[in-house]
């Protein structure tokens, strides 16, 4: 509820404060005194656009102040700072906010409905709550739906997150690995065992020489008298038998053993030397084979680092055949999720259609209370998904098109409009949340009345009151009939000096009231005609009973 509003040096207003009950409050006045200043007084405090224009002629700044208290019975105190140069500033209980954040703090605390301002009931989204809430519509079903799909393809976005997709990056893989089987590596001195080989057998005769050179040495003939097993064995002959020579002929002995092993093993050597030009074919190609690999697999050069890497990719491909399996399971509950979804979808589109024809209903019937009879009030639910977005439209006049309610022309029309809407809506919070919990605490309104009079006029000053129940409601009117079912009338008067125009707020009851009320009838407040018919027009709306019932359901 706005328990208070301080206005300092905005357009007409020097310096004024009200201070607001509960209830019904008409805001009332001459033309041009400056009543939809408190309107945008409230919307600058909402964070409406503000301009430097706003600022009283003369003042540094506009100074917008007001006190609320939330259905908790806490006081939420807001101000709003316009700078003559354009610039504003915003605190909230003293402390300083970006001015884009008023909305949203101010949301549950007021809603302004007027020809200029933006409320929410316009939003799409907004009308979609109303349908909602309206037809106590379900929606933890299609929430939890939604968060099972969400849930399944975030984990599918994770297993498809590298570059290459899984299916690809494991063909790509088993490739390398049925390459490098095929290569067969089983040792990484195999390279190094192949070079050593190939050089053998491309110097076969060569090696066959000089194998045979160290063959004739050791044990000599042809061309040679005596090996050198030959002579060790004659210089043992000549030192046994001696006194003394013991570790001569055993070293001696030792020296002739070696050589018979050394002979042996070129022997072994001469013996499997043998050139083969296949065989060599055969091992340049092999080596071939293995330096592709170890350009390509090899972070060192060497052929172990290409065996590493053959394992590397064996367990690679080990862990993707996992995330296949995985994926192709993930991809399994996902068309479950979405065909989950689609039904849950199905079912909300279906009960807001079935919904919008009943509150479409109520809609029309208050509009008719209101003045607008002949309006056509629809609630459309667009055909697939969820039936979003849902939209809200009216034809005001017969004949005319059926357009959405941001697009109706009249200030007055709109205002009715989001009235009859607000009426209807209310009823269903009011019987279904406790007392209307979601509804904004307080309601501005501002040429609610426009181009209406009579007995429409009694029926929107009543529509007005009875939504006051448990709220706050805000008009600005020009009519009679809806000030005097108000519980607090506020007349804003201008005032002109020599050099400045000012206005005034004044809270009127009793004869003034009546003066007030009666200047709202003929324009001429000391005309007893007029007094006498405002007097009449005041105890009718109190002796309607209207006020009393309210006042026991508050």
């Amino acid at each position: 509820m706005l328990a208070e509003l301080r206005v300092r040096s905005l357009g007409v207003l020097d310096d004024v404060s009200i201070r607001m009950g509960e209830g019904m409050t008409a805001i009332t006045g001459e033309t041009g005194a400056g009543k939809t200043l408190v309107i945008e007084a409230m919307g600058l405090l909402c964070g409406s656009r503000a301009d430097a224009s706003m600022v009283r002629h003369g003042a540094d700044e506009a100074v917008i102040e007001g006190r609320f208290v939330d259905r908790d019975g806490e006081e939420v105190i807001i101000s709003r700072q316009v700078g003559s140069n354009g610039r504003s500033r915003a605190t909230i209980n003293g402390r300083m906010v970006p001015v884009a954040s008023l909305g949203e703090a101010t949301a549950s605390l007021v809603d302004i409905y007027s020809q200029h301002s933006h409320h929410s009931l316009l939003s799409p989204s907004t009308q979609k709550d109303i349908l909602d809430m309206s037809g106590s519509i379900d929606l933890s079903g299609l929430i939890e739906a939604r968060r099972r799909l969400r849930g399944i393809e975030k984990e599918i976005s994770t297993i498809e997150g590298s570059a290459i997709p899984v299916h690809r990056e494991i063909e790509l893989i088993r490739r390398q690995v049925d390459e490098l089987d095929r290569v067969s590596i089983d040792t990484p001195e195999e390279y190094q065992l192949l070079s050593e080989e190939e050089e053998r057998l491309a110097g076969a005769e060569r090696y066959h020489e000089a194998f045979s050179a160290v063959a004739g040495c050791l044990e000599g003939g042809r061309d040679l008298a005596g090996g050198i097993i030959e002579l060790f064995g004659s210089a043992l002959v000549a030192v046994r038998g001696l006194s003394g020579c013991s570790n001569i002929i055993s070293r001696l002995e030792a020296q002739q053993a070696e050589a018979q092993d050394l002979l042996l093993e070129v022997h072994d050597e001469l013996s499997s030397l043998v050139f083969d030009p296949t065989r060599l074919e055969e091992i340049r190609v092999r080596k071939l084979t293995l330096k592709e690999l170890i350009r390509r697999y090899s972070d060192d050069g060497s052929l172990e680092s290409v065996i590493e890497k053959r394992e590397t990719l064996r367990q690679s491909l080990e862990d993707l055949h996992g995330r296949s399996l995985r994926l192709a399971n993930l991809e399994r509950q996902r068309g479950q999720a979405a065909d989950e979804v689609k039904q849950w979808e199905a079912r909300v589109r279906e009960e807001r259609s079935a919904c919008a024809v009943e509150f479409a209903s109520h809609v029309a019937d208050d509009l008719e209370r209101l003045g607008m009879g002949k309006a056509i009030f629809t609630v459309e639910v667009a055909g697939s998904g969820t039936g979003e977005p849902v939209e809200f439209k009216i034809g005001v006049n017969p004949g005319e098109m059926v357009l959405p309610v941001a697009k109706v022309a009249s200030g007055g029309e709109l205002a009715r409009t989001m009235l009859a809407i607000r009426l209807a809506m209310t009823r269903v919070v009011s019987g279904e949340a406790g007392n209307g919990d979601s509804v904004p605490a307080t309601m501005v309104f501002d040429e609610v009345d426009a181009g209406i009079g009579g007995e429409a006029g009694l029926s929107v000053g009543r529509a007005l009151y009875e939504l006051s129940g448990g709220r706050q409601v805000i008009v600005v009117t020009h009519l009679p009939q809806v000030a005097a079912f108000a519980d607090h009338q506020v007349r804003v008067t201008k005032k002109t000096t020599r050099t400045r125009t000012y206005s005034e707020w004044v809270e009127v009851s009793g004869e003034n009231r009546v003066e007030e009320i009666a200047r709202m009838l003929s324009g001429q407040p000391n005309l007893q005609a007029a007094m006498d018919h405002a007097g009449e027009l005041l105890a009718m709306v109190n002796n309607s009973g209207v006020h009393q019932m309210q006042r026991i359901l508050r």
